[in-house]
């Protein structure tokens, strides 16, 4: 056993795991009504801003539609992945495996999707953003390159500098976001169901792919229900 200040270990950094790990802290019915609170507040942000969750791992915007499509993409994401990790658990952890757990920490594991869906409030950048759909979609058009490097060229002519800046940050950020979400994800899998090493790891990319196309599915269905 190493003395505390001995030099021999790293200091600890609880910081790390609050930011990486908070399920340690945080499990059951408190992580389920913080997860329930920000999957809600994500959606609300959405609401206003025109950007989806259209996945379990899916960020856009642009999309006009129904209101209450905003508010159900966030509890159809979580519940379709919850409700797969769940029974995997039970096939392979030893211990006790208590679903409050799952969705619990699954739902507070969706977090930084609120940091995404604020990515998009500013005015400013929604601005550049429908710059930006708008030249993409006038790209598209049969014709008009033929190339990604016209494409490219298209668009410097065709956007301000800036709007390319604030775009590509907001990209940057989501992508860090996305990153941010799936250790989350496989720590919350991880810890609630006492597991651990390639067959946990394995199984929690297997049943994240299977997740994301099936949420597609469902959602692709709830867009079909509020198309005109």
């Amino acid at each position: 056993m190493n003395a505390e200040g001995s030099g021999d270990t790293a200091p600890a950094r609880p910081w790390r795991t609050w930011i990486f790990n908070p399920f340690h802290f945080v499990a059951g019915g408190k992580a389920l009504a913080a997860g329930l609170a920000v999957i809600t507040v994500a959606g609300a942000v959405n609401s206003r801003t025109g950007s989806h969750f259209d996945g379990v791992l899916d960020f856009h915007t642009g999309a006009i539609l129904p209101w209450w499509t905003y508010w159900v993409e966030g509890p159809i994401n979580w519940l379709v992945l919850s409700a797969l990790l769940l029974p995997a658990g039970w096939a392979l952890s030893k211990s006790r495996v208590r679903p409050i757990d799952v969705f619990g920490t699954q739902a507070l594991a969706r977090f930084p999707t609120v940091v995404m869906a604020l990515s998009m409030w500013p005015p400013f950048v929604q601005r550049a953003n429908q710059r930006m759909v708008t030249a993409l979609l006038q790209l598209q058009q049969p014709g008009t390159v033929q190339s990604s490097q016209e494409m490219w060229a298209a668009l410097h002519s065709t956007l301000a500098p800036m709007d390319m800046v604030i775009s590509l940050a907001v990209v940057l950020i989501v992508l860090a976001m996305l990153v941010w979400m799936l250790i989350l994800m496989y720590r919350a899998f991880a810890v609630s169901c006492n597991v651990s090493g390639g067959k946990a790891v394995g199984a929690f990319i297997v049943l994240l792919v299977a997740a994301e196309i099936l949420s597609k599915i469902v959602l692709g269905f709830v867009y079909y229900l509020g198309s005109p």
